[in-house]
Order: structure tokens, then C-alpha cells, then sequence
């Protein structure tokens, strides 16, 4: 079996600068990337790099719930070596006296005080030798970057351990004798169930041929052994000493196949574990985290529909439905800026206005420049100074509501409509889009109807997707689309897949899921749709007519958890 081992190293760091930073509601990591023209800065490579590194840390941020706002920085750097690690990291520790001392990093996240002032609190160092998947798709011959990426960060947040092979801790004192230790070494236990470390702090040596007796180390913590239907978690201890990943893993020979878990000290190639199983959570748990088993939740953020827009039938529409509180949201009208990306017979002057059912309450025409801060903040495309595009920045209570684009006096044009969630969410329950919808002309070739939206979060989602069109004529709408036709699209950098297609729905479920959702009935009609279960990331809905029909269609998605 092809596997490489991860390893975890105790460092000193250096200073930040240049940083690039990902954010959660209460945690935050920022990254300095110190390659000098390769690796995390290579000219082809680099940004897709940094995006999966920076995604990896978005989705470890949604699993762990921290009382505070904190930012995490960590220096990163990156080596081509023909050897099995796959990557390393580490944290310095927050005092010099002997005790079991939490990581730099750990201290910070617990805690918001940070003890080493400028400098990083954490530092990971890259392998790129070996053939990595820096995406959701992983094919058998690379490995997960982002769960190895996980992995890594949460060495440096203190999964791991400080004993040596001669029994000596953080500070090297005899064998025997008090030393510093991590926190994780607390809890670490021999098949006696005697802890290695007293509480004296000192290293019981009689204990020594335990550290490579081969699966004879255990992790005792409360919350882990009832995550592990009441046993010790059994630590990876082979018996040939291996500096960097001997007591600092979840052991590889006891957790394997379907019961693998993420913290393992090697990896195979193929798709590897993403998010904390019970067990890791119960570790962490001991190790001063609040982490909750409901952590992993996915759900739709953005959404955007490029289309030609006008004024009556041709006015380019945007659904959402917004549920469980209040929620910030940025909501943009693009039109002339679309020729700066090569987009012909752009729309001059797009009206941006937000409906409550059919009565108008914000509208913007021409965007405030104040608002350009939440453009970088979401990552949208930048605005030039002075553009016709319009844009609004608002909150809003749980409902239905409706953004429309027209020309400002009254021209066609090619448009983009764009929504943004400003916030992550914290919970299945808490503020976020459960429903978002485009309606607009479908035309052909470059003119079909194309939405584009993003699962964010953690885990699957399941959805509803409707392409309609002759059921749009049973409730008032004049020259729909006689038979649509619905395709899917995830997209990855420039790449795009397609992942299904439908024309005329014939499904029961999709029948019960519309009538549970409160999706009005599409009957017998020849609309399209689909039920999928998709992982986060970047898709593309093409809403187009069979044969190169014509018409008004709506395209509709609909979180179906």
C-alpha cells in the first residue's frame, strides 16, 4: 500500500509578512507564503495552491466553535524532496517552566491571548514532490491537499505529542526528571492504563520500551473513550521510533478501511477523511476545544445569473429565500464592467432594485463606492471607480424576495446578477439562503440561461434543481419555454464537468421533495429537473430549449435537507 506519513514538529517562528487571509465567524487564519517564485509562489501553480490551502483552513474554522474572534498566522513554505513526508507543521510552546503547555496556537484559539506578538504562531512546511489533488475530485494516483492540509493545522493547534524516544520532553531534561510536554501528552497511557507523564511532570522511564511496543499507546481522555465506545484510543506507536509522527497520530493499523480517521499518521492516494470523526472531536475536546458533532453542515452562499436583460419580460429576476434570522447580504446589477471580460453587447446602465413580493423597497443605480470593502470581503470581481453598475449592501429578515435588473433607460443588454452571503454560517439552523432562483429569456448559443452557485460549509448538501417552463405559462407568464432542458456543471479553476442533465422530469421523488419544499407543482408538464447530493464547491446550472427553443424560463434551487 502506497502510503507517506505526515509529520509534527515543535519550531520557533519568524515574522509575518504579506499576509493572505481566510475567515470564520471565530476563526481566522491569515498565511504568509515565503516561497520565492515556486511552490506556494510558483507562476503557474501558486494561486491554486493557496486557494486549496486557504479552503482547507475555511472548512477546519466550521468545525470547531471558539468563544471569540481570533486570527490565526502561520508562515508557509514548501520543499521538493523525494522522500515520504507529505508536509509538516508545528507551534512553539507558550512558556518555558515545566508542565503540560498548550501550543502557541492552541493557547490563542482558546483563549484570544496571544503570546509571541508579531511573530507567527504557527509554521507549516510543504512537500511538493509528490503528485497532489488540490480540489474535490481526487484521482487515485494524488493525495487529498486539503485533508492533508487539516491535518497539518491541527498538529500545530496541539493534536500531538512532545515525548522523544529516550522519554525526554520540550526542553530536553534528563529522562526522569520534570520537562515541559504538550497537552496531548496528558492523557497518553500504557495497556496498564498508566500515564507516561506523573504529575510531577516527570517521564516514568520504567515506561520506556512502551513508546515502541507497537500499538501500546493509548489517548485515556474522557470524551475520547466515550467517542470510542468506552475504550482508550489507541495511538500510533510503531516499533521502530519515528521522529515526528510516533505519539502524535490516531494509530494506522488499528483505524483502517471505512473506520480510517484523518488524524492517521500516513495517507494513501485517492480521497482522504475532511472532517473530524467522533473520536477526533473527543481528542480535541480534551485538549481544551468546543467542537460539536453538528459541525458539519453545508449550505448555498452565492449566486449568480449572466443573461440578456431589458424590461418587461426581458427583465432579468434573482430569487431568494432567507430563513432562520436576520442576514447581511450583498446583491449586484453588473453590466459595463462585463466588457472588461471579453462579454459582448453588455448592458450600459443596469437598475438594480430588491422586491418584497411585488412592492419595491431599495434600489441603486450607479454603486456607491463605500461599498467596495464588502466586495473584497466576499470576493467579488473589483468595480471601477465611477462604473454604471449598481450594487446594494443591505439586511434583511426571513422571506422571499426578488432582485431585478432593467435598463436604467430602458436598453437591453447582456447583465450579470450576483448575491452574496457576507457571513459563514454556524449552524444548520442559523441565518442562510434556503432557496435561490433565476428567471430571464432563454435564448441560444451564448444567450441560454446560465445560474451559477456555491454549496459552502462542510459535508453534503442535497438539492432540488428545477428548470422550468411551460408550468411558468399556468401561472401568468406570457411566452414561456416550451421544453427546457436542465444540465449541471461543477466548475474547478477553468475546468468545467458536467455532472447530470435532464429533459422532461419523470421522477416521484423529485414530486414529493417539490411538495415538501413548497415548490409549486409542475404537473405533467415538460419541465426538467433534478434531485442531487453535492459536495461544496463551485457549480453552474444551463437552462437551455430543446432543438434551440425559445422563451421565458426560471431556473430554481432549493435546499432540500
Amino acid at each position: 500500500m502506497n502510503t507517506s506519513p505526515f509529520r509534527f514538529l515543535a519550531v520557533l517562528l519568524i515574522s509575518v509578512l504579506g499576509l493572505t487571509s481566510i475567515a470564520s465567524a471565530q476563526l481566522t487564519f491569515q498565511f504568509n507564503f515565503t516561497d520565492s517564485g515556486s511552490g506556494f509562489n510558483d507562476p503557474t501553480l501558486g494561486s491554486a495552491r493557496r486557494t486549496a490551502l486557504e479552503q482547507a483552513a475555511q472548512s477546519l474554522s466550521n468545525q470547531l466553535s471558539l468563544p471569540r474572534e481570533v486570527t490565526l498566522q502561520f508562515d508557509v513554505s514548501s520543499v521538493t524532496e523525494d522522500n515520504d513526508t507529505l508536509a509538516s507543521a508545528g507551534s512553539g510552546v507558550i512558556s518555558t517552566d515545566n508542565g503540560f503547555l498548550p501550543t502557541i496556537a492552541q493557547h490563542k484559539a482558546q483563549t484570544g491571548v496571544d503570546e509571541n506578538g508579531s511573530e507567527a504562531d504557527g509554521q507549516i512546511e510543504w512537500n511538493f514532490s509528490p503528485t497532489w489533488a488540490l480540489g474535490d475530485s481526487v484521482s487515485e494516483d494524488a493525495y487529498d491537499f486539503k485533508s492533508t492540509a487539516i491535518h497539518e493545522i491541527l498538529h500545530a493547534m496541539g493534536f500531538g505529542g512532545a515525548i522523544t524516544s529516550t522519554g525526554t520532553g520540550i526542553f530536553d531534561e534528563t529522562s526522569g526528571q520534570p520537562d515541559g510536554w504538550n497537552t496531548f501528552d496528558q492523557y497518553l497511557v500504557n495497556s496498564a492504563n498508566s500515564r507516561f507523564i506523573t504529575q510531577q511532570f516527570a517521564f516514568q522511564t520504567s515506561q520506556l520500551g512502551d513508546l515502541t511496543g507497537g500499538s501500546s499507546v493509548f489517548f485515556n481522555g474522557t470524551n475520547a473513550v466515550a467517542a470510542n465506545n468506552g475504550q482508550p484510543v489507541v495511538i500510533y506507536s510503531p516499533t521502530t521510533w519515528e521522529e515526528g509522527s510516533s505519539l502524535s497520530h490516531t494509530d494506522d493499523a488499528t483505524y483502517v478501511g471505512d473506520n480510517s480517521l484523518m488524524m492517521n499518521s500516513a495517507a494513501d492516494v485517492g480521497l482522504s477523511d475532511r472532517i473530524l470523526s467522533p473520536i477526533e472531536i473527543g481528542i480535541l475536546k480534551e485538549l481544551g476545544y468546543e467542537v460539536g458533532g453538528s459541525s458539519e453542515f453545508a449550505y448555498l452562499s452565492n449566486l449568480s445569473v449572466r443573461t440578456l436583460a431589458g424590461s418587461g419580460s426581458q427583465t432579468l429576476i434573482a430569487g431568494f429565500v432567507i430563513a432562520g434570522g436576520d442576514k447581511v447580504f450583498l446583491a449586484r446589477g453588473i453590466g459595463p464592467t462585463l466588457t472588461d471580460f471579453g462579454v459582448a453587447g453588455a448592458l450600459e446602465d443596469p437598475r438594480l432594485a430588491l422586491f418584497n413580493g411585488t412592492s419595491e423597497f431599495e434600489s441603486n443605480d450607479d454603486w456607491n463606492s463605500a461599498d467596495a470593502a464588502t466586495f473584497q470581503t466576499v470576493g467579488a470581481f473589483p468595480l471601477p471607480a465611477g462604473s454604471a453598475d449598481s450594487a446594494i449592501v443591505t439586511s434583511l429578515s426571513p422571506g422571499a424576495y426578488t432582485m431585478q435588473i432593467t435598463g436604467a433607460a430602458g436598453q437591453t443588454g447582456i447583465s450579470l446578477a450576483e448575491i452574496y452571503d457576507t457571513a459563514v454560517a454556524n449552524s444548520a439552523e442559523g441565518p442562510r439562503f434556503t432557496n435561490i432562483s433565476a428567471r430571464s429569456a432563454v435564448g441560444t448559443e451564448s444567450e441560454i440561461l446560465v445560474a451559477g452557485f456555491v454549496v459552502a460549509g462542510t459535508g453534503d448538501k442535497n438539492l432540488l434543481i428545477r428548470g422550468l417552463g411551460p408550468t411558468l405559462g399556468n401561472i401568468g407568464v406570457s411566452g414561456a419555454l416550451t421544453d427546457p432542458q436542465l444540465s449541471l456543471f461543477r466548475s474547478e479553476g477553468t475546468t468545467s464537468t458536467l455532472i447530470r442533465t435532464n429533459d422532461d422530469w419523470d421522477f416521484f421523488e423529485v414530486w414529493d421533495t417539490s411538495e415538501r419544499l413548497g415548490a409549486f407543482e409542475l404537473s405533467n408538464s415538460k419541465d426538467s429537473a433534478m434531485l442531487v447530493t453535492l459536495q461544496p464547491g463551485i457549480y453552474t446550472v444551463q437552462l437551455s430549449g430543446v432543438n434551440d427553443g425559445t422563451g421565458v424560463g426560471l431556473i430554481e434551487v432549493y435546499d432540500a435537507d
